[in-house]
């Protein structure tokens, strides 16, 4: 009698690693984009499956308002608005509700990256003369100038480890990618690639295993969109196209990549897997749209 209820549990416990699986978030299905487009000739915020469809207007006011970025726990949305007279951080509820100003300066804050624990951003501001990196909590507290130096910065994107954030470091030659503590601290360089090309917008993938960035000659514009480990090596081009390929994020499962590409004649989102393959236009519309940004925490 006893081998049989042992091999009733085993069945048991297999259907209900079937039932799990079969609830596992599958990005045709689950999670949103958001995006912000020129339509209606202002800047204004927009989420859409990561299929293309279902595009709506998350954010409408007669404000500019862009780059919205969701919180790792899904609960928040930062955005950058200039509706009090410069550009500045907003936060959000999940769906663009209730907004509240988040940094308070004369000059400009933007490039904001969320912290793993969803407690904090990471963004860049002007307030002391150039581009530096700064960190703050949620409810505004505890506003930080982590980088302090005299050189530009900009794009911070916190590990997801929350020990380490990157970055993009102005240099002789042109942009190149950075590393350093939350403090500020033990900054090193992440690539020791010398010449012309800016390295920007630098992302960890959700493993922190890898940083996906974009490529750019200034003097013509061309952006492609490569990927390496962490320690800068094994590089990977990803986009290889003579227009502006830029922007990349993440999926949250890490097996795709929504970048920005102005290859269809004006700037589209676009999606692809993880290692180039099936790039894809999502968007498909006649205005500019940018800045992507991946969760599969929301639906609607």
């Amino acid at each position: 009698m006893r081998k049989p209820f042992i091999i009733f549990l085993q069945i048991t416990f297999i259907l209900f690693l079937c039932s799990c699986t079969s609830n596992k978030p599958d990005y045709k299905k689950n999670g949103l984009i958001t995006y912000y487009s020129d339509k209606n000739s202002k800047n204004n915020i927009f989420i859409m499956k990561p299929d293309g469809t279902r595009q709506n207007q998350l954010i409408n006011d007669d404000n500019e308002n862009s780059c919205g970025v969701w919180s790792p726990d899904g609960r928040y949305m930062t955005f950058e608005s200039n509706r009090d007279g410069n550009s500045e951080i907003y936060l959000t509820d999940a769906y663009g509700n209730n907004p509240r100003r988040l940094t308070f300066n004369k000059t400009d804050d933007y490039h904001q990256s969320w912290s793993p624990d969803s407690k904090q951003i990471v963004y860049v501001s002007n307030e002391d003369g150039n581009q530096e990196i700064y960190t703050v909590d949620i409810n505004g507290e505890n506003k930080t100038n982590i980088t302090n130096s005299d050189k530009n910065e900009m794009f911070p994107c916190w590990s997801p480890n929350g020990r380490s954030i990157i970055y993009s470091q102005e240099e002789e030659e042109g942009w190149k990618i950075y590393r350093m503590n939350i403090n500020g601290e033990n900054r090193k360089k992440v690539t020791d690639d010398y010449g012309p090309d800016w390295e920007l917008y630098p992302q960890y993938s959700p493993n922190g295993r890898k940083i996906v960035y974009f490529t750019q000659i200034p003097e013509n514009k061309i952006g492609n969109i490569f990927v390496m480990h962490k320690n800068g090596k094994k590089k990977l081009q990803l986009t290889d196209t003579d227009f502006a390929d830029e922007n990349p994020s993440w999926s949250p499962d890490g097996k795709y990549i929504v970048f920005q590409s102005n290859r269809t004649g004006n700037v589209q989102i676009f999606t692809m897997k993880a290692d180039g393959s099936e790039q894809q236009c999502i968007s498909n519309n006649k205005n500019n749209e940018y800045w992507p940004s991946w969760s599969w925490l929301q639906e609607y």
